[in-house]
């Protein structure tokens, strides 16, 4: 190995990683963020992406695939930013839940189908 990777890995290994609100401190030249990512449901698997990283995006078959190729492109894609001498976003993002209590009003149909019309249909009317 040349002696990037051997520094690099000795500084991951013997670095005591410090939690911060948004990033891990793990050394003076070194921080590591902590990115939100969304994990959508597609019908042939999953699909992921990070709203703080402007087109990194991940698919799987499977949650633990996508999660996984997701962390992957995170890195890959940082550690380009990097390379070519772009800042790095930092996280700004957050989730939260909201409940929202649905009622359905009285005399509605459960379910109410619309049609939708062609441009042709459209004129024609």
């Amino acid at each position: 190995m040349d002696g990037f990777f051997d520094a690099r890995e000795e500084a991951i290994v013997n670095t005591n990683i410090r939690r911060s609100q948004d990033y891990f401190e793990t050394s003076e030249s070194e921080t590591m963020n902590k990115y939100l990512v969304v994990i959508e449901k597609t019908r042939t698997g999953f699909s992921a992406f990070s709203p703080d990283v402007e087109g990194c995006a991940a698919t799987g078959k499977t949650k633990s695939e996508v999660e996984k190729n997701m962390q992957e492109a995170l890195e890959f894609h940082v550690e380009g930013l990097h390379l070519e001498g772009y800042p790095v976003p930092k996280p700004r993002s957050y989730s939260q839940y909201v409940a929202v209590r649905s009622k359905r009003l009285a005399g509605l149909p459960a379910r109410k189908t619309t049609k939708v019309l062609r441009r042709s249909e459209v004129r024609a009317a």
